[in-house]
């Protein structure tokens, strides 16, 4: 779709950038690297680590009516982590069902104590 095309604005960068930019653990200002690692439609996804705590998160940061959404969850990922975490394969549904299969036929199970 045409909005599934859109890049950020640099008004919406600025504006987002400022609002991870106090770190939201000691709330230390400025204190933090933000690097974004991928781009959807408006939206981007970031990786901030705070120099002064060395706390980390991952937020995705898109436009709203108010200025900038943001949700983000804490990590204990490196930057270089987060970027190789978001280059493997998605999970599929047959990853899914072999997984329940093998932990409910006991082959999990087996396999791990005599492993």
């Amino acid at each position: 779709t045409g909005s599934g095309m859109r890049r950020p604005t640099p008004q919406f960068l600025a504006e987002a950038f400022r609002l991870v930019s106090m770190c939201p653990m000691c709330k230390e200002k400025e204190s933090t690297d933000v690097h974004v690692l991928s781009q959807e439609g408006d939206a981007c996804l970031t990786h901030v680590a705070c120099r002064a705590c060395h706390m980390a998160l991952v937020a995705r940061l898109e436009p709203s009516d108010t200025g900038v959404a943001c949700v983000a969850i804490v990590t204990d990922l490196s930057l270089c982590d987060a970027r190789a975490a978001l280059a493997r394969r998605p999970i599929t549904h047959n990853n899914v069902l072999s997984v329940h299969e093998a932990l409910t036929d006991g082959t999990f199970l087996k396999e791990f104590l005599n492993g």
